[in-house]
């Protein structure tokens, strides 16, 4: 018999397990000065909720991690001045709340949030591990990049890596060098982008973080597409694996880059129904679960699809909209990306990557 297939992904078992915890807490026997009613110390309620919010976060469920780091912050800022058992700082798992929560803001697009949670953060490196500064650091240079301030962004990746290998911390050390090869992608720089992918897939590979390895997959094949590299079927067979893995595990996260890379290929083959599946289905998957900067890529390739189809009045209309979104949330580089599509009726122009 076939193993039945799991009814939710084990990312969002774990995050029901969490809310289980936090909805029944309240129930049960106990009497705890720092948080009446809940058989746990503030302390622990604030992880609870921390702790489902990143798994929120990891797969990709930005509106509902944002409810949950806005209830963490909340329950961390009604704690003791300081708790007697740890004579820990209040402010230490406040930055450690508050670096997630900029992950999950630049996801938003709420681009000016993230960077004042960020500087919040970084106003404290005397005092915090290099891990946090350095995550911090570079999660600035995400932001950075989206503002298109590239020179800011590149020597803050630098310096985020000058802090993470030290330390030997693998699975950062990769994030970052695939946010690196990203940067270095969408920049046009193919040889440096070649480079931080065989950085992140080493950091990767030592760690064995599967998630990593997936996300890099479909790095790499975007990078392929730019350089006119032929795509083998052993390639497009990890494509799949990393499919079924974001089903498996609820990761729209994953599955929004990996439906709008399999748009982009199909787009490039003439495939232009098919591939307005796949955009259709990128931007729909991102406005579900409050992903706006994926939205708005999403948008810029659904015009550039429809525009191959034929249908330069849908197209038209679907690129205002990428554009007058962009436009909100800042996004200076797709910005400068779209306002290089002068003429749509030649799609292959399109510098949208």
């Amino acid at each position: 018999h076939l193993p039945l297939k799991p009814k939710m992904g084990y990312l969002q078992h774990h995050r029901v397990v969490l809310r289980w915890m936090l909805k029944l807490a309240s129930h049960f026997p106990g009497n705890v000065k720092e948080h009446d009613g809940y058989p746990f110390y503030s302390e622990e309620i604030v992880w609870l909720y921390n702790e489902a919010a990143v798994f929120s976060l990891a797969q990709g469920a930005t509106d509902d991690a944002y409810a949950l780091f806005k209830m963490a912050q909340l329950i961390n800022n009604e704690k003791p001045a300081m708790s007697s058992d740890t004579g820990t700082k209040p402010d230490a798992p406040r930055r450690r709340i508050d670096l997630n929560f900029a992950e999950c803001q630049i996801d938003r697009g709420r681009l000016s949030s993230a960077r004042a949670l960020l500087n919040g953060v970084l106003s404290c490196r005397e005092e915090e591990e290099d891990l946090i500064i350095g995550m911090a650091t570079s999660l600035m240079g995400v932001i950075d990049a989206c503002e298109g301030n590239f020179d800011a962004a590149q020597k803050l990746y630098d310096d985020a890596i000058s802090l993470l290998k030290p330390i030997g911390r693998t699975r950062p050390l990769s994030m970052v060098y695939l946010r690196m090869a990203d940067f270095a992608r969408r920049s046009e720089m193919l040889q440096p982008a070649r480079s931080f992918l065989m950085l992140a897939k080493a950091a990767a590979g030592a760690s064995a973080n599967v998630d990593i390895h997936h996300e890099i997959v479909v790095s790499e094949l975007r990078l392929m597409k730019l350089e006119k590299t032929p795509i083998s079927s052993h390639q497009r067979k990890l494509l799949d694996h990393a499919e079924t893995y974001g089903d498996a595990m609820d990761k729209p996260r994953l599955l929004t880059k990996l439906y709008g890379l399999r748009a982009e290929l199909l787009l490039r083959q003439g495939e232009t129904k098919i591939a307005s599946y796949f955009a259709t289905k990128m931007v729909r998957i991102a406005t579900l679960n409050g992903m706006r900067m994926r939205v708005a890529e999403g948008l810029s390739l659904m015009s550039r699809v429809h525009n191959q189809m034929g249908d330069e009045k849908t197209a038209e209309g679907i690129y205002a909209s990428a554009m007058s979104l962009a436009g909100e949330l800042g996004y200076a580089w797709l910005l400068t990306s779209l306002s290089e599509q002068v003429e749509l009726r030649h799609p292959s122009d399109l510098t949208t990557h």
